[in-house]
């Protein structure tokens, strides 16, 4: 558990700096980084684990996307 804790917060902070350096969103690039994991979540499996988490994020952000009643914005197709 603590090893997913330091996993998951090292490659959010990774993938922030690697989008500033990019011109790219960092808080997206870090939530993009926090569901990589999903799939070994859900199904105890990691091959392949961040490319067949897509349809599990998918997934989350069309619900809250149907959902999302005014506190935060939806989540656009683009940042999908």
């Amino acid at each position: 558990m603590l090893w997913s804790i330091i996993h998951l917060y090292g490659a959010m902070q990774l993938s922030k700096i690697i989008a500033l350096k990019r011109g790219l969103d960092p808080e997206l690039a870090a939530i993009t980084c926090a569901f990589h994991d999903i799939y070994t979540l859900f199904t105890g499996k990691t091959a392949e684990h961040a490319i067949k988490a897509e349809a599990f994020v998918k997934e989350i952000i069309i619900e809250y996307n149907s959902k999302a009643k005014g506190a935060l914005p939806p989540v656009s197709d683009e940042e999908l």
